[in-house]
């Protein structure tokens, strides 16, 4: 009989994973390497994502559907409807999940790295009504400019993003036309082909990148295993990251596109009624109508698009209790004290559930899946516009906003941080060794319709898993649970500066109105 270890502390256990996790997703995982303004909110539960849920960031609403033999001129109508509502579905699904503000915001460890903590939206802002507000209700400073610098701006800005004139698929042709209940027509700002392409090959460049820094740090743990890796094939780490930035500057625009971004900023920084004017223009043509007819949201998009199309390339991650015995000791990601995992699941071990505690053997724990990551587009949104010196909230907004800050540059105020990049996983497998006592728990339970549960990771029950099956590998196989689908596991969201911060030089009579 082998030896009985028992599974470890949940919040232990979930310590150590999540940040064995983010040591893949990041440059190394090194908290110091996210700044005091970034920080990753983990999910208290694992969300189910769509695989065709970006479909219409790269293939449009057109609802195209291929037409299978046999199907009719009706059917295949149905079909590319159908695939046409799901497009927009997904879109304002999207649209709605990043429009989420963190509440938890973590404190600062010691060296000024902010630490994990758990996703918690507020209940009473979004990122696009506060944003509405201030270019509602906000003033900035009198400027003038060249009208022939605007001119070229303008000119500057469409290499960037284009903003197009689409139909609107919920027009109603039996009511009277209204710009904002019933529009005929509605505007979409989409990224320019040239401004896709910098931003793809920028995360192909990072991703080389994170790939060679995480092979360096297990060196630097004198892993044997990397350290033969790096022997035979860190050349080929190394050139794989130099020929991903060779590739951005030469295929992705990348000098190209950083000059006008930074001529951009050049010149918005000292003209602000020009730019309010255009990030006003930009948020109208982000906006939507939800599909309940209701409700409006604006539009974003993940990059790259095909992230989940391609989940079959993503990190592979595997763990068992080796990797948790070297992570335990070499893990440097702490966890908000008000937002540890210890707690969260109790309440979901209930009913057809049951926790996995320390009378599990985690000599036969596997746990094996993928990890993959997207950056969040928002066209509309103008951080830069939210950070800058140059605006404030007129008298009617101060009342508006009941005098709160958007952010006081520390995790307070009415959207302290947004998120800017998701975290995925697919491929999930957990399981023990077939014949242990571990591996006969979970069997009765699963035979008996129900599951077992280890932080955000949970096997059977009414979770969605949809394959119970014994996992064979080599001469190892585990009793578990296999999930095909793409589960939102976190986000990285990043804090934003104190805003508004208006210059205290500017004069009573220099601010104005934009309308």
């Amino acid at each position: 009989m082998g030896t009985f270890t028992p599974m470890p502390d949940e919040t232990e256990f979930m310590n150590v994973i999540l940040g064995d996790v983010f040591k893949k997703l990041t440059n190394g995982g090194d908290p110091k390497m996210l700044g005091p303004n970034n920080f990753v909110a983990w999910e208290p539960v694992a969300s189910v994502i769509d695989k065709t849920a970006f479909e219409y960031a790269h293939k449009g609403f057109t609802g195209s559907a291929p037409k299978l033999e046999g199907m009719t001129d009706e059917e295949y109508t149905d079909l590319r409807n159908e695939k046409k509502y799901s497009a927009y579905a997904h879109a304002e699904e999207f649209a709605r999940l990043v429009d989420q503000i963190p509440s938890n915001i973590p404190e600062k460890d010691k060296d000024g790295s902010r630490k994990f903590t758990i996703f918690s939206s507020q209940n009473d802002h979004t990122v696009s009504n506060v944003y509405s507000d201030i270019m509602e209700f906000c003033v900035v400073k009198d400027s003038k400019i060249d009208p022939k610098v605007e001119k070229k701006l303008e000119k500057l800005r469409d290499e960037l993003f284009t903003i197009k004139k689409l139909k609107n698929p919920d027009y109603d042709d039996s009511m009277p036309e209204h710009p904002d209940d019933n529009p005929k027509y509605v505007f979409n700002t989409f990224p320019s082909p040239k401004y896709v392409k910098y931003l793809e090959y920028e995360a192909l460049f990072y991703d080389a990148d994170d790939r060679l820094a995480e092979l360096k740090r297990r060196v630097d743990l004198q892993d044997p295993d990397a350290m033969a890796e790096m022997t035979i094939s860190g050349k080929n780490y190394i050139k794989k990251r130099d020929d991903a930035l060779k590739r951005w500057e030469s295929m992705g625009y990348k000098g190209a596109v950083e000059k006008i971004m930074n001529y951009i900023d050049e010149i918005e920084s000292s003209n602000f009624i020009t730019v309010k004017k255009r990030y006003e223009s930009e948020l109208l043509a982000a906006k939507r109508t939800g599909l309940g007819g209701m409700n409006t949201y604006y539009y974003s998009a993940p990059l790259p698009a095909t992230t989940l199309a391609n989940s079959t390339q993503w990190i592979d991650y595997k763990f068992t209790k080796s990797s948790y015995d070297t992570s335990y000791k070499n893990t440097k990601h702490s966890w908000s004290a008000a937002a540890s995992y210890l707690g969260v699941f109790g309440g979901t071990a209930s009913g057809s559930h049951q926790k996995i505690d320390s009378s599990y053997n985690f000599n036969d724990f596997e746990m094996s899946f993928k990890l993959g990551k997207c950056f969040i587009s928002r066209p509309w949104l103008g951080t830069t516009f939210i950070k800058s010196r140059f605006w404030k909230y007129s008298k009617t907004g101060q009342d508006i906003v009941n005098n709160q800050m958007v952010s006081d540059g520390n995790g307070g105020g009415l959207m302290p941080a947004v998120t800017t990049e998701l975290y995925f996983i697919t491929d999930l497998k957990i399981g023990f060794k077939k014949g242990s006592d571990s591996y006969k728990k979970v069997e009765n339970h699963v035979g008996a319709g129900a599951g077992v549960h280890f932080g955000l990771f949970s096997i059977g029950g009414s979770y969605g898993y949809d394959d119970t099956r014994v996992n064979s590998s080599g001469e190892r196989s585990e009793q578990g649970m296999a999930s095909k689908g793409i589960l939102l596991i976190g986000r990285k969201c990043n804090i934003l500066d104190l805003s508004p911060n208006p210059l205290p030089s500017i004069k009573d009579d220099e601010w104005v109105e934009v309308n």
